[in-house]
């Protein structure tokens, strides 16, 4: 008696609405990250090289999907 049961529905806005929180943070994350090097490095060789590591993987994964 008194329990409260959510519907699917809300289940799902609830489900994209933390997809996108992560997709913001995500790409938030790949914005600043270099940023931050080169502010560190002051060196944009070194800040190149972090940037092509980083995103190195997801070039290679996207080519077979």
């Amino acid at each position: 008696m008194g329990v409260k049961v959510q519907s699917k529905e809300s289940n799902i806005k609830l489900l994209l609405l933390g997809r996108a929180v992560s997709l913001f943070g995500n790409t938030i994350y790949l914005i600043v990250l270099p940023l931050y090097i080169l502010n560190i490095t002051q060196n944009l060789k070194t800040t190149g090289i972090f940037f092509a590591a980083v995103n190195f993987p997801t070039i290679i994964i996207s080519i077979f999907i």
